[in-house]
Order: C-alpha cells, then structure tokens, then sequence
C-alpha cells in the first residue's frame, strides 16, 4: 500500500516482529490485559489508525504539513469573529470553529453552502503521511538486513575472527534502541514520568475526556492523550530531520553507553513484546536499558570505560538467565510476542 493511503500505523514496525512469527506472518500474541493467548496477523496488531499522520487541527503540525492541508484556501478570505485568518497555522488553530468561519472567494463572493461542504470534506480526509513514510525509509526497510548482518557480525567476533564492528555499526544500533524506545506502547520512560508529574501536579489533563465526535485522532480519548500524541508527533519529525529531543538522548547514549551483546545458546530464544527497548531496574539496582533485537539477541547499555571508550562485550547466556530476561520482558510490556503459546 501506498505510504499516502496507509491507514493502519505501526508502532512496531512488520519486519521488526517478523523473526518472530511461527508460520507466514502469524504470530501468538499474549494480551496481558486479558490473560489470553491467541495468532494474530503482524499485519493487524502493534499499530493505531492514521497514529503517524498530520491532520487538520493537530496540536503539532509542521509549516510543510500546514501547507499540504491549508494551502488551497490561502487565496480565499476567510474570517471568524471578524478575525482574519491569513495563514495556514491560524486555519489549522480554528478548524474546530470550522462552521463559523466566514468564506468569500479572491473576488469578495460568498461561498454558498455546498461549496462548503466540499471545502469540508476535503479538509476532513486531508491527512500528511510522511512521518510514517519516513520509518519506512529511514529505519524499517533495513532493519532485516541491518539485524541479520549485526547477528552474524557478532557471532563471527565471539568466535575469534579477525573483524569488529565499526563506528557506523554502533551509531545505527543506538538508533534503533532509541527509535524502539520511544515507538513502543509504554514508550519512553522519562517522557511518561514528565507527563505524570504535569498531570498529577500541574493539571489533570488524563480526566477531560474529548467526545468522539470531536477527536482527531480517534485514539485520543482524553486531553493527556492528545498531548502525548502530539509531542510524540513534534519528536518523531525532527528525530527524523536529525533534531529535536530523540536525538539529544542518541547522542547521550552514545557518549556515556555502550553494548553488551547477550546471545542464546542450545535453542533457547527470547520473547519480545510491543514495547520492545525499555528501561528496568535490575537485581543489583540500576537502571538498565535493554532492547529485544531478535530472538536469540538481546542488547543491553552499560557505562562506557572512560579507558576503553569503544569497548563491548558479547556473551552466551544459559537457559536460566534467558528466561530471566524474558521475565522482565513480560514485566515490561502490555502484549507479548512470541513463536509459541504463552501459556498463562
């Protein structure tokens, strides 16, 4: 499907969930919400409707998105209130009031009431994909290749080959633990704590509930979800133009962290979920940042050695402590996904 006529986004992208389907791209799918484990389409779950799209009266739409929804009505005089509404943000800003604006055409006619209504409309289905269209480029069409090749690279270096992984490796790593991060249904664990403290101490956002009517996303069902939704939307777009609070914490990550490489052995495998890169507190007390890349690989963060900036290490992990990682996988996470039946 055309990245303008997707409808269905994922937040954790197809090819992602892919190594870990048991036929075709079915997978079992442990809903913990309701303690039961069915196969489900990877095409059909881990993703909102339109969640990556800018529509009309988004709280955060770019001045490019702007112009692709509001631009066709720059040569009309439109007003409300007896204020005029000259730019492409004021019209984004009012589109709630929508049905009292004033509309004459460039030679001062009023638009009649059908004219309206085809205005309306095309408004209403206008939606800017190319946050989603850029995922795509930028970050999920390589990933199975960009896995595998980091999987096989890894596995060469743990057998003594004379290779190693390269500055460019590293920095692509650290982009998907932290595009992961932020992408997954829990989501970032620092923006989630900023978000509680708003609405708990400032303003409780979470008890105003947005009737369905006037939703523009659907899944926004209350104030703090169309806040979240709309900062998640601001970071995405400028993490892909290389900006932008996403990108601040890459280049933290990759200052102060580096990779431990844990690897199954004897055909144990990991489990992953739809929160796939997370931060836990572990059994010695600190935090730690891990992020489920494959079955039979998961990366961990650990403080770099000021000594030995670019080092890492990559272990084999025995049964016990695989399943103590999938325990904490579980922990973290609302949907388990896996190869095999959970069983409850």
């Amino acid at each position: 499907m055309a990245s303008d006529d997707a409808i269905y986004h994922h937040l954790i992208p197809q090819t992602y969930m892919k190594p870990w389907c048991f036929s075709g791209n079915s997978i079992w799918v442990y809903d913990k919400s309701s303690q039961k484990s069915k196969p489900h389409n990877i095409e059909n779950i881990c993703g909102i409707n339109y969640f990556h799209s800018i529509r009309a009266g988004s709280l955060y739409a770019s001045q490019d998105s702007l112009n692709k929804i509001w631009s066709f009505l720059l040569p009309y005089h439109i007003s409300i209130n007896g204020k005029a509404l000259d730019t492409t943000g004021d019209m984004n800003r009012h589109y709630s009031e929508f049905d009292h604006w004033e509309i004459k055409y460039p030679n001062g006619a009023k638009v009649n009431k059908k004219n309206r209504n085809i205005i309306k409309q095309r408004i209403k289905q206008s939606k800017v994909n190319d946050i989603e269209e850029q995922w795509n480029v930028q970050f999920e069409n390589d990933w199975r290749e960009t896995s595998q090749l980091l999987y096989e690279k890894i596995q060469k270096i743990q057998e003594g080959e004379p290779i190693f992984l390269t500055a460019h490796d590293s920095s692509t790593i650290m982009k998907y633990i932290i595009m992961f991060d932020w992408r997954g249904a829990i989501g970032n664990e620092q923006l989630n704590e900023l978000l509680e403290f708003i609405d708990n101490q400032i303003f409780s956002f979470s008890e105003i509930d947005i009737p369905q009517n006037d939703r523009t996303y659907q899944s926004d069902k209350t104030a703090l979800d169309e806040i979240r939704h709309a900062y998640l939307l601001k970071t995405y777009d400028e993490f892909l133009s290389g900006s932008g609070t996403m990108q601040k914490a890459l280049e933290s990550y990759e200052e102060n962290l580096t990779f431990i490489f844990m690897l199954t052995s004897s055909g144990d495998k990991f489990i992953t979920s739809n929160n796939p890169s997370f931060m836990f507190k572990n059994a010695e007390g600190y935090n730690e940042h891990v992020f489920v890349a494959l079955p039979s690989l998961l990366i961990s963060l650990a403080k770099k050695d000021k000594e030995h900036p670019h080092a890492y290490k990559i272990a084999y992990l025995e049964t016990e402590q695989v399943k103590q990682y999938n325990q904490v996988i579980f922990e973290n996470a609302s949907m388990i996904l896996s190869s095999e039946q959970l069983v409850p």
